[in-house]
């Protein structure tokens, strides 16, 4: 048993199930029909991509902006509490990572889609 999307609403439904659960359309067998499936799941994907690229960018304007803040208000931040400093640092680290690989994995997909 698979797991498929519906052609449909682009939830996932069983390859076994004659119809979707979540709107009612029947399954079909028509290529036109499986095309437009299978642009649907293309186009969830990318949009999952996108949000997890824009939640990372976010991730690391945080992160840049705490740094820009303790930096210039350096009574705030003592020596004895550099933790903050450093998740502050890998805060911004991670979220430009992750916006680069979520960017990267949208290119690739694209290009290997089209």
């Amino acid at each position: 048993m698979a797991i498929i999307h519906c052609y449909a609403c682009g939830k996932r439904i069983s390859d076994k199930a004659p119809s979707c659960p979540h709107c009612g359309e029947a399954r079909s067998s028509d290529p036109g029909a499986q095309a437009q499936g299978q642009a649907l799941k293309r186009t969830l994907l990318l949009g999952r991509l996108n949000n997890g690229a824009m939640l990372a960018l976010v991730a690391a304007g945080l992160g840049f902006l705490a740094l820009w803040f303790l930096s210039s208000r350096p009574e705030i931040l003592s020596e004895s509490q550099p933790a903050i400093r450093w998740a502050a640092k890998g805060l911004l680290s991670l979220g430009l990572t992750g916006y680069i690989v979520c960017r990267i994995l949208t290119v690739w997909h694209k290009r290997k889609g089209g």
